[in-house]
């Protein structure tokens, strides 16, 4: 019984950690910055149905959060390197 709850506890450990390993990243620094990017995705999206409802709003706020997420994930180190390889070299999963 023991051997099989670790069996499976392995797996689980290997679900949660194979991707952030695979970008550089541990499962905690991998979630913080995937919750970063994605709630500045979120503020971004809604500032752009704003501006769709009300076209004098937010004019350039979601044209800024796409630039300005892009320099986050083309600066992190992991990703710079990948980047360097070309389109080949790497592949990114969101």
């Amino acid at each position: 019984m023991i051997i099989l709850w670790w069996n499976i506890t392995m797996i689980n450990f290997r679900l949660l950690t194979a991707h952030p390993a695979s970008v550089g990243e541990t499962y905690f620094g991998h979630l913080c910055f995937a919750f970063s990017f994605g709630g500045s995705m979120l503020a971004g999206g809604a500032a752009c149905i704003l501006h769709g409802i009300l076209p004098f709003l937010c004019t350039a706020s979601g044209s800024r959060r796409v630039r300005a997420l892009h320099a986050k994930l083309s600066h992190h180190p992991q990703r710079k390197a990948m980047m360097e390889l070309g389109p080949e070299g790497f592949n990114w999963t969101i």
